[in-house]
This record gives C-alpha cells, structure tokens and sequence, in this order.
C-alpha cells in the first residue's frame, strides 16, 4: 500500500471551500426568482437529505443510522445551529455584497477558540491574540461602519452567522458526535433542518401567502438555483468531510479560506462588486488570523507525535 500523503485530502477540501464560495451566487439567483427566504433554505437540505441518503445507500452504511440513548437530542440541537448559519447568511446576502457577507462569516474560526478558551479547552496564548486582534481590526476595514452605505443589519446578520456556526462546530466536538460516520451525520442534519424548514413553510402557507408567493415563478434562474444550493453544497460538504478525515482540522481550516476568496471573485464578477485597498487589505488580516490558528493547531500537532529515535 502506498503511504498517504494528503494529497486527496488537500484536492477535496480546496474544491469544497471553492463550492461553498459559489453559495451566496445561488442564493441570489433564488431570491432573485421571487423564491421566498425559508423555502429557498429547505430546498437545499431537501436535496442535500436525499443525496447523502444515497450515498449511505449505495456505500452499505445505511444501517449506521441507529444512534446511542441520549445523541438524538443533540443531533436535533446542532441542526437547528446548522440550518441557523444558512438563515442569517442569506439575510446578510440580501443587505450586503456577498463577498463582504461570506468575509464577515468566516470569521469563525476565531470565535471558535474563544469559545474554547471560555470552556477551559484552550488557553490565551500570544498566538491567539494576534489572530482576535488581526480578525477585530479586519472586520472594522471590509466593513467600514463610519461609510454612509454601512448597512448594520446585514453586517450584524453575517456575524451572527459566524458566532452560530463557530458554536454548531464547538458543540460538534462531543465524543458521542464525533463516533458517527460523517455522511451519517450530515444527513441527519440536512434531514432535521428540512423538516424544520418545511414545517415553517407549511405555517406560511396556512397563514394566506400563495404558494406562487413563496417559491417564486419558475425559470430556468430558479433551476440553476435551485440545483446549486441543493446539490452544490450537499456535495461540498461531503469533500469537506472526506477531505478533513484525510489530512486533519488545522489543514482544512487553512484551505477553507478558498471560500471566501471565492465569494469575493464572484461578487466581482458576476454582481460588479468593488474591492477598494482597504476591504482587501481587511480580507487579508481576517484570512491572516486563520492561518495563525491553523498553524498554532499544527505545531501543536506535531509536538504530540511521537518522536522516532
């Protein structure tokens, strides 16, 4: 057997966080539609639901779906914080540029360390305090809150969808979470938050809004967006997971930042989006404060291998 490199891993995960950058483009094409913002998030774990199902099916994991007493609660619990993240994103798409939204969210990874700072799992460290303060002074430059243009709702949107996700992933952690196959559990996900979804839906329809209301008039933009948050990100999610099995959480969290980098190419290209010196400049520093913890999880990494004499 040839010995691993990572480099598999390495592919997928780029291709992912590349994926997930085209995200706010389908958004936009759905609510661009007329397509309601619920509906438009249930049809992407509808699709999402169905496809990691057949991927269970076809790959014989299918009886791993029985869950140990007590795991479904939290399963419940981490795919409403999932389906959240998607919520208050595509709010922030409809009041902000995207590349600015998908920038803002992606700041995270360092929420995610506070988090585990607070919980006693990691400690302040010089590493991490240059990352807050590189993460702080970024978001004060893309979003630039002295502008006549700053749009506080979309900004608060986006960030509320980086504190949600960055505690989706903290509690995501848990031993009894982390024991089940990945494919098992991101359709239990995508599972729960449809239901959740469509259940609202439904409450809209009742309430008198039309079902034209709220899906929008078909055209061949809503198909395109449709397919692309439903399938795109289902199989997004699914090299992300291979991929991070492979060559671990720091690796992947460094190469994440291919997403936002993305979302910004596209909302340059596709929505004549501006980048001045000092929204890049911002991207940088936030970029810079991944990387930071990517790397001081790495070294960290390497100092409990086990030394070969």
């Amino acid at each position: 057997m040839g010995r691993n490199t990572g480099l598999k891993g390495v592919i997928l995960t780029t291709v992912s966080a590349v994926m997930f950058g085209f995200m706010p483009l389908f958004a936009i094409m759905l609510r661009s539609g007329g397509m309601y913002l619920i509906p438009s998030i249930a049809l992407r774990f509808c699709l999402g639901t169905l496809f990691y199902g057949f991927l269970l099916l076809v790959s014989g994991k299918i009886k791993e779906l029985h869950l140990k007493k007590g795991v479904p609660l939290r399963l419940i619990i981490t795919a409403l914080l999932f389906c959240s993240t998607s919520f208050f994103l595509f709010i922030s798409y409809a009041r902000i540029p995207s590349g600015l939204a998908t920038v803002i969210h992606f700041t995270y990874p360092v929420i995610i360390t506070i988090f585990s700072v607070k919980a006693g799992r990691d400690r302040l460290t010089p590493f991490l305090l240059i990352a807050i303060v590189c993460s702080f002074c970024g978001i004060l430059l893309v979003t630039d809150p002295f502008n006549a243009h700053f749009d506080l709702w979309g900004v608060v949107s986006a960030f509320v969808s980086a504190i949600v996700f960055a505690l989706y992933t903290f509690l995501i952690n848990d031993e009894d979470l982390k024991q089940i196959d990945n494919i098992t559990f991101v359709f239990y996900n995508s599972g729960i938050s449809c239901v959740v979804l469509l259940f609202i839906s439904t409450i809209q329809l009742i309430s008198g809004i039309s079902v034209s209301q709220l899906f929008g008039t078909f055209s061949y933009q809503v198909l395109y967006g449709m397919l692309g948050t439903g399938l795109f990100c289902a199989v997004a999610v699914a090299f992300f997971a291979i991929g991070v099995k492979d060559i671990g959480g720091p690796v992947g969290g460094a190469l994440s930042a291919f997403e936002p980098l993305t979302a910004v190419i596209i909302g340059v290209l596709f929505f004549k989006e501006t980048i001045p010196a000092q929204f890049g400049f911002g991207i940088i520093l936030i970029l810079s404060s991944t990387l930071i913890l990517s790397l001081k999880s790495i070294i960290k990494l390497e100092k409990r291998k086990p030394k070969i004499i």
